[in-house]
């Protein structure tokens, strides 16, 4: 059982490509991180896997399941996505927010099963009624990845969760992170532009550049690559 997707391909002009046949994949508690600079088409490739942007080229499939566009199939099959940006409504509060994420699912029977994410982040109870757009910059992050959480999801696809966050926060959230797969058997894919030791826990690494992959991998045989030649 994975996630996958298959020689993903996504452009903004025809035959101008941004992502050309990508493979990747990762399993219920899984970790795939992708690594690659600003403009090598990590964003455009998450987008496309999870429905925002049109696949030009390939597949996106659950087990053997190729899913159909948009995101609410992706949504439909326990898969929910955490955006780099723009990923919380400021003019909400953080109970709004996740009630707003819930609605997005259309099985009645996995809004029931939500999880409990007051458990996982306990500073968003302390926040309950307090609007996101007051919430500081971690506590925005840990609220989307909160959202995505009462989706349900299966697999969890995450846009730079490290962006513009201090690095206490990041390994904080990491730490919440890599608790989550082990005790809700959750499949991670993580994009990043950096390297952290966090992130070489992974078990499928790749790197992307040109909107290509230009190694793929286990963090050992990451380690023997010039990564600023990847890059």
């Amino acid at each position: 059982m994975t996630l996958s997707a298959h020689h993903v391909s996504a452009s903004y002009r025809p035959g101008q490509m941004v992502v050309d046949q990508i493979d990747l994949e990762v399993a219920p508690g899984g970790f795939t991180l992708v690594l690659g600079h600003n403009g090598a088409g990590k964003t455009t490739f998450m987008n496309a896997v999870f429905g925002i942007h049109r696949l030009d080229g390939g597949e996106v499939r659950v087990e053997d399941r190729t899913l159909s566009p948009g995101s609410a199939a992706r949504l439909d099959e326990g898969v929910s996505f955490v955006p780099s940006e723009h990923a919380v409504f400021p003019g909400l509060t953080v109970e709004e927010n996740l009630e707003v994420s819930r609605g997005a699912v259309r099985s009645q029977a996995r809004r029931r099963d939500a999880v409990d994410v007051r458990a996982w982040f306990p500073v968003l109870e302390e926040k309950w009624r307090a609007r996101a757009g007051s919430l500081s910059g971690g506590q925005r992050r840990m609220l989307a990845v909160a959202m995505a959480l009462v989706q349900s999801p299966r697999y969890l696809l995450m846009d730079e969760p490290s962006l513009g966050l201090a690095p206490t926060i990041v390994d904080e959230l990491f730490d919440a992170l890599a608790r989550l797969r082990r005790d809700l058997g959750l499949g991670m894919i993580v994009v990043e532009q950096t390297v952290r030791s966090t992130l070489l826990t992974a078990e499928r690494i790749s790197v992307i550049r040109g909107g290509r992959v230009a190694f793929a991998g286990n963090a050992e045989e990451l380690a023997r690559q010039d990564l600023w030649d990847l890059l």
